[in-house]
């Protein structure tokens, strides 16, 4: 069987990923963007600084961004996929596996991840983040 070859593979669909996914679809580049579905900002009700989408929630800016690439362009493709392992190949390509085992080959890779927020052990500071700091 042979596996789909992808210009790019991009890992994260959150405002990151969806920002290389347009650029990469106004250049009639094949990508995947795979995405887990687990956001840093998952807890917060409001977008803040990115021009046009103030005090949004961000789960309607990604459904927008992803529905205006759907409708725009056939080049772009969305799996819901969290990635364990990116590995380059003898030939110069990329795979990513994912969670289940499936593998996505590119010949670019785009990390689109944001960072992990490693909180204080101070009570409560937890419960407080997303939602008042």
């Amino acid at each position: 069987m042979t596996t789909k070859l992808y210009d790019v593979l991009i890992i994260g669909g959150g405002p990151a990923g969806l920002a290389v996914a347009t650029g990469l679809a106004r250049q009639l580049q094949k990508a995947i963007v795979l995405d887990s579905g687990i956001y840093r900002n998952a807890r917060s009700k409001h977008m803040h600084n990115v021009p046009g989408w103030d005090h949004v929630d961000p789960a309607v800016f990604r459904a927008r961004a992803k529905e205006d690439l759907l409708r725009r362009y056939d080049t772009i493709e969305f799996k819901s996929a969290a990635i364990t392992q990116i590995q380059k190949l003898a030939n110069g390509h990329f795979r990513a596996t994912d969670e289940t085992g499936s593998e996505y080959t590119g010949r670019k890779v785009a990390l689109g991840v944001g960072v992990r927020d490693i909180m204080p052990s101070i009570e409560g500071y937890t419960d407080c983040w997303g939602r008042g700091m």
